[in-house]
């Protein structure tokens, strides 16, 4: 069997098939990580470098949440009602 792309391999799993290898993805959020593969930090979290940095990985898919990365942390100045994340 010749092996697959990584788009062949990940549809191939959506659909309950069986692979050549299992696909591998990762959430992209490290800004080390940015700086050690793409040789910066981008200013933002944007889906350009995200897809970049997959594709260097050599990752099968990247991941991409709408309204970007969802961990943050609360500002204590502004009562609660404020949050920051890694990206200001």
């Amino acid at each position: 069997m010749t092996a697959m792309t990584p788009r062949e391999r990940v549809m191939c799993a959506l659909n309950g098939l069986e692979p050549d290898t299992v696909p591998i993805f990762d959430f992209i959020y490290s800004r080390t990580l940015y700086k050690e593969v793409l040789g910066r930090i981008p200013e933002s979290y944007n889906a350009e470098d995200v897809m970049r940095c997959s594709e260097r990985i050599g990752y099968d898919l990247a991941v991409i949440p709408f309204g970007g990365f969802g961990g943050l942390s609360l500002d204590n100045q502004d009562n609660g009602s404020s949050y920051t994340d890694e990206w200001g």
